[in-house]
């Protein structure tokens, strides 16, 4: 959704500056795209795939059942670690050749006023985001106001939390404005079915790991860090991650080092360090093929792979040191 608008930017901003391309800015932005996508994805249960496969193993392993408020008490405080860090790096890349910031302001003030006021279907939409969001947020005592109610299966936040979003889908179906439902039968062919084939498939991919008895092999080959002090296992689950995380997809990564972390650390501990773990697979900025926002970005023509891992190479590890520490600080107090 964000890359349209930032190419339009783009656009805008190469025509009042005689044409030139601005492509160190240019990559600057495309790449702020796909950071801000995925740093800011980790700051809720429902932000990133990789969030919602660890809390589904951690429920059905360990029996925890972390609740949206939670979750995003931890991973909002990495996002507001991260962000100025990537911010710093970017800001590095894109002054190379960035525009005035008047005509930039300008550009900005040009588009605002083509937008006009809202409409009454955005502001629909706006609504019904604002109650789901809320209702998310007080996951934990709906379903804990629901579970002596529900007795057919064991009720967890993950139900609930699928529910409100269905609700609020299927309530924008039925508003109609103007004659016509806000969200139209039309509107499913935009579902990204791929992202959620991908999804299934790692869940997949996760159980044969572990049935076939994969992930005991390599539990035994990262055993050594079962010795170790809380933060180094920390630092190796999240440096391994984001290390795995730059030659596959971070949904393929967590299903992996999500089986093979459990079995080699020592149960206690073991809700930490795949909570860490979690957080570095979304924080993969060198290549591609890491997460899907970057490989989205990587189709704009402003972002080249050599330039693209210099920048994030170094971010990668910054990132990965930044997760251990504060998972080591702040998962014990809401887990």
């Amino acid at each position: 959704m964000m890359m349209p608008i930032g190419m339009a930017l783009l656009a805008q901003l190469e025509s009042r500056s005689g044409g030139r391309r601005l492509a160190s800015y240019g990559m600057a932005l495309m790449l702020a795209i796909a950071y801000g996508a995925n740093i800011g994805g980790i700051g809720t249960k429902i932000g990133t795939a990789p969030n919602s496969q660890f809390a589904g193993f951690l429920g059905r392993e360990a029996g925890i059942d972390i609740g949206f408020l939670s979750f995003a008490l931890v991973g909002t405080g990495f996002v507001v670690l991260l962000l100025p860090i990537a911010w710093l790096a970017l800001w590095l890349l894109g002054r190379r050749d960035a525009p005035h910031a008047d005509l930039g302001a300008a550009v900005l003030r040009d588009e605002l006023a083509l937008l006009g006021p809202p409409s009454r279907g955005e502001r629909a939409v706006l609504v019904a985001f604002l109650v789901a969001a809320a209702l998310w947020i007080l996951g934990a005592p709906i379903t804990s106001f629901l579970k002596p109610r529900v007795t057919a299966f064991a009720l967890r936040s993950a139900h609930v939390e699928a529910g409100i979003a269905m609700a609020a889908a299927l309530a924008l179906a039925l508003v109609r404005i103007a004659r016509r439902p806000v969200l139209e039968p039309a509107s499913l062919k935009f579902v990204p079915w791929s992202a959620l084939l991908l999804l299934g498939g790692s869940f997949s991919m996760a159980a044969a790991v572990q049935e076939s008895g994969l992930s005991d092999w390599m539990a035994h080959h990262v055993s050594a860090i079962r010795g170790l002090p809380l933060l180094p296992q920390l630092l190796a689950a999240t440096c391994l991650t984001v290390a795995l995380s730059a030659v596959a997809s971070n949904t393929a990564t967590i299903a992996v080092m999500l089986t093979v972390l459990w079995g080699a650390v020592p149960r206690e501990q073991a809700p930490t360090v795949l909570f860490a773990a979690t957080i570095a697979a979304s924080c993969d900025f060198a290549l591609p093929v890491g997460t899907p926002p970057n490989a989205i970005v990587f189709g704009s023509g402003y972002v080249t792979i050599p330039r693209m891992v210099r920048v994030g190479a170094a971010l990668d590890l910054v990132a990965a040191i930044v997760a251990a520490l504060w998972c080591a600080l702040a998962v014990r107090w809401v887990m």
